[in-house]
């Protein structure tokens, strides 16, 4: 079973007692929130049988971790991920090489969505896309291979994560960017424009080929562009 304390400090501390642990086990936590869903997670875990290396090894022993390029390798090879989410995890790898899951929690976490607001300067929308994708893998990581990761600190960040607040604007702006906010998209064709698109369209096939696509299945331009075509087994 699990209890949570507060500390003199303000943190919380959770411990864990378990006949399938060697010794009670004790975890620091900045909120209640984190705390409460890193021992709702392990509870899952030892109810089923499953003790993570990190409460079952001995003091001073050390586990070796995953890189992020090697979870997200992993989860690609062994799951069937959408190509758009395929593209994203490639381009969050490039960002995340040289991160692993020791370094995985709700500090790193906050200062990736940062780094994306601050340096990168994405929109909310890209954020929550990179964010989401890069969730599921940890999700994967966290369900396959507990003994390597307990819990998801990307799925402990609060609701509007994204959004740009007065500070990241300050902070946007003093490296040449700007505050992002979501665009809502519900462009609608008058009367006789879809006509004259597609008159002009008439000498190039290829693209009129995707304007047809993009409108009517309302997909988007990433979508469009990788697109495949899945052949029945012969």
């Amino acid at each position: 079973m699990a209890t949570i304390k507060v500390l003199s400090s303000g943190a919380f501390q959770i411990r864990v007692v378990s006949k399938l642990l060697p010794k009670p086990f004790y975890a620091t936590f900045d909120t209640r929130e984190q705390a409460v869903a890193y021992s709702h997670h392990l509870k899952v875990l030892l109810d089923q049988g499953i003790v993570p290396a990190t409460l079952a090894q001995e003091k001073g022993e050390q586990r070796t971790p995953w890189t992020v390029q090697r979870c997200i390798a992993e989860y690609l090879r062994t799951q069937s991920v959408p190509v758009s989410e395929q593209k994203l995890l490639d381009t969050i790898r490039e960002r995340v090489a040289d991160v692993n899951t020791n370094d995985l929690n709700y500090e790193w976490a906050e200062k990736w969505i940062r780094r994306m607001k601050h340096i990168d300067n994405l929109s909310p929308t890209t954020i929550r896309h990179r964010h989401g994708a890069l969730a599921r893998c940890i999700d994967w990581v966290c369900r396959s291979h507990p003994q390597i990761l307990l819990a998801n600190p990307l799925r402990l960040l609060k609701r509007g994560f994204s959004t740009y607040t007065a500070e990241d604007s300050l902070l946007a702006a003093a490296n040449g960017g700007k505050a992002k906010v979501d665009i809502e998209r519900n462009r609608r064709l008058d009367a006789d424009e879809e006509e004259r698109i597609l008159a002009c369209l008439r000498e190039s096939p290829d693209a009129l080929m995707f304007f047809v696509l993009a409108l009517e299945t309302a997909m988007r331009m990433r979508e469009c562009y990788t697109l495949g075509l899945l052949l029945p087994d012969p």
